[in-house]
């Protein structure tokens, strides 16, 4: 006989999902071919794909040229990919994100499958890399500021010129990101 025992901290959707995540403990579960196919569309999704849209750092990045994926129409699958994204990126996911795809219907041996198929992406992965480039665009812009303020003495057509380089030179800084 099964005894189930409910948290009285959580509401009732905290504890189904908590409950969907413990209802199987096999070690991976096998995905189905679409879900799979997301997992492998996922692969070349940044970070920030995982971002809120309307966020001001993914509103600036798609200024400077960075595409960004769309969400899946299926909640259910746009759940699967966030979470493909993060273990692909981060190494690892946090519970927070387990309890995020669990709530979407997955279980945890769907989300052991996940992370089997996304272990050998790992090295691909952005970071630091990514980061040293937009400080190279960023420094480039400062320049080209500064030097057509000082010759111009127009601060604000230095900063357009300014604005106007940036975007004109973030199509050469991430040659990878181009548009589907």
């Amino acid at each position: 006989m099964a005894y189930l025992v409910v948290d009285p901290d959580l509401n009732d959707a905290e504890t189904l999902a908590a409950l969907a995540c413990q209802s199987t403990s096999s070690p991976a579960r096998e995905l189905t071919v679409a879900e799979k196919s997301v997992v492998l569309l996922s692969k070349g999704d940044p970070m920030l794909s995982v971002a809120d849209p309307r966020s001001l750092l993914t509103r600036l990045m798609r200024c400077l040229g960075v595409k960004t994926a769309n969400a899946l129409a299926d909640k259910r699958l746009e759940a699967l990919r966030r979470y493909a994204v993060i273990v692909r990126v981060r190494g690892r996911a946090s519970d927070g994100d387990l309890e995020r795809l669990c709530a979407a219907g997955f279980d945890s041996g769907h989300a052991a499958s996940v992370e089997q198929m996304v272990a050998r992406w790992r090295s691909s992965s952005r970071g630091l890399p990514y980061v040293l480039p937009c400080l190279g665009l960023c420094l480039a812009a400062v320049l080209v500021y500064h030097l057509v303020a000082r010759t111009v003495d127009e601060q604000t057509i230095a900063l357009i010129l300014a604005g106007l380089s940036a975007v004109l030179l973030a199509p050469i800084v991430f040659p990878d990101q181009r548009r589907r």
